[in-house]
């Protein structure tokens, strides 16, 4: 059964999850953690297992006029 965790920034294990980017066939620097972290601070992520897959969910706002 494939378990799906909802994790706050805070609850996020870096290390972990840089090295599942790394390994990803996809693994662009615009995944990495800190990246993620100067482009929309707060975001979050959803995490399958014990990080075997990983989706950032970032909270950026559009310009509204």
């Amino acid at each position: 059964m494939i378990t799906i965790h909802h994790l706050s920034r805070k609850e996020i294990d870096d290390i972990r999850w840089n090295n599942c980017i790394e390994k990803s066939a996809a693994g662009l620097i615009y995944a990495n953690a800190a990246y993620l972290d100067h482009l929309s601070a707060g975001w979050e992520a959803l995490v399958v297992g014990d990080y075997e897959c990983v989706m950032p969910l970032t909270q950026k706002k559009k310009f509204v006029k």
